[in-house]
């Protein structure tokens, strides 16, 4: 390469590997074939970079490649990831800016499943707690009217909607970033909470494991608004929290929706609960309602004494 064709910067060593890229391929018009064959030329460089270190520890003589050669097995390496990330239509600026939020997934996780110790913890729920869902979900769709219902199947028949449609609209929501979007709602909570001397859990029951961008968005959003947090799990049934975090040590549970309160409810826990349309008539033992700041300040101080 002549000198004055060396690039510094991601964005053109992107322009300059497509530029070279579409001699072999249309990236206007990818093919699952085309897709395959890229990611098994990746596999196969992966394999030469392996063969020149010796890794086995079962053979003595094995071959371990000069440094050169090993750096050119890092850049072919490199080359195919930026092919596929081209022929997926993903841009450098989108590619960093999921490698800073997977990187920020990373360290949250392991934070939480090595350093920490867990004593004296509040657990809070996310949704309906701390965020306007699922109003803001459904105004996202254009219905911006107060609903009583909490699960999908109810809400189809609150706001008249087919349930396949509304679940399509959610399912597209969430691919698309839908739980970054949600305006807070007694953000009051964790602040006060930490204020306290508690350890803030916060949980959540949003698909994980079917929509792998929402730890990140949950994280995004965490930071962006500023909520403190010692750490973050996800789990379809939020009970299961206490096979990771032991039970006595949660000393008490902030959550909104009545399912999940009677569970914590039926496990001897204390619950705090924002008053809300879906909630405002249950009926458990161990529950604390407040609509506000000073009411919820008020609760803290009495379960103290």
């Amino acid at each position: 390469m002549e000198k004055s064709k060396i690039v510094d910067s991601m964005e053109l060593i992107f322009d300059y590997q497509k530029k070279f890229g579409s001699n072999f391929r249309d990236y206007n018009n990818p093919n699952p074939e085309e897709m395959a064959r890229l990611i098994l030329c990746l596999y196969e460089e992966i394999g030469e970079l392996q063969a020149l270190i010796p890794w086995k520890p079962h053979r003595k003589n094995q071959v371990d490649g000069t440094f050169s050669s090993k750096l050119e097995g890092v850049v072919d390496i490199f080359k195919y990831i930026i092919e596929i990330a081209l022929y997926l239509g993903i841009s450098w600026e989108e590619l960093k800016r999921a490698f800073y939020t997977k990187s920020s997934v990373c360290e949250c996780r392991y934070k939480q499943e090595f350093l920490l110790e867990f004593d004296r913890v509040a657990m809070v729920d996310i949704d309906g707690v701390l965020t306007n869902y699922p109003q803001g979900f459904l105004s996202s769709i254009g219905y911006c009217s107060p609903v009583k219902s909490l699960k999908m199947i109810d809400l189809s028949n609150e706001i008249d909607m087919e349930y396949s449609k509304l679940r399509e609209y959610k399912h597209h929501w969430r691919e698309n970033g839908g739980y970054k979007k949600l305006e807070t709602k007694h953000d009051f909570v964790p602040r006060d909470l930490k204020n306290s001397g508690y350890k803030v859990v916060m949980s959540s029951n949003r698909p994980f494991n079917q929509y792998r961008r929402i730890w990140g968005d949950t994280l995004e959003w965490l930071v962006e608004h500023n909520i403190p947090f010692d750490s973050l799990y996800f789990s379809e049934e939020k009970v299961d929290i206490f096979s990771q975090i032991q039970k006595s040590n949660i000393h008490l549970v902030v959550e909104d929706d009545p399912s999940q309160i009677q569970k914590y409810s039926n496990e001897g826990m204390t619950i705090l609960v924002p008053r809300c349309s879906y909630n405002q008539d249950l009926l458990c033992e161990g529950v604390y309602f407040f609509s506000d700041r000073p009411e919820f300040l008020s609760i803290l101080e009495s379960l103290k004494s």
